[in-house]
């Protein structure tokens, strides 16, 4: 699970290196209008939504975070762990934009670029969380069926 979320650490964060470098004065249309990369610097979550909320953002990271390692120690699955890795590393992406960048202290701006239509902007670390979610959610759900094969088979 760690290796996971670093390596999804790392590539959010090289990513939004590359963005606010490279797409400062420019988008790039990647598929037309359908999917573009755009620079938006967000204080907030996705759809406008907690505007100026990043401290409270932040402190539900951090308590995602600790339930997520906590949790992490229970299961001796792989799926399921690469699944809370990916959320780690997207949670943690987000929360080092809101502790680093200005004005800091959890009140910093998230660095979002990735554009579709209809869709707020948004970053690796969030298709790492949605993803992980996903995953962690399926794997549970694939083992509980097992768990209920095996249940029906014995009686």
């Amino acid at each position: 699970m760690l290796a996971v979320a670093v390596a999804a650490l790392a590539l959010d964060a090289l990513s939004k290196w590359w963005a606010a470098s490279a797409l400062r004065t420019r988008s790039v249309n990647v598929l037309g209008d359908f999917l573009q990369l755009a620079l938006a610097e967000n204080p907030g979550a996705a759809f406008g939504l907690f505007r100026d909320g990043g401290v409270i953002l932040g402190a539900i990271a951090l308590g995602a975070l600790v339930w997520i390692f906590w949790y992490a120690g229970k299961i001796d699955r792989m799926m399921p762990l690469v699944g809370l890795g990916m959320i780690a590393g997207g949670a943690l992406g987000n929360l080092v934009d809101r502790l680093f960048r200005p004005p800091g202290l959890l009140r910093g701006d998230v660095i979002d670029f990735i554009r579709l239509p209809s869709w707020p902007t948004f970053n690796l670390a969030d298709v790492f969380v949605l993803t992980g979610v996903a995953v962690f959610i399926l794997s549970l759900a694939r083992e509980t069926s097992r768990q209920d094969d095996e249940h029906a088979r014995a009686d």
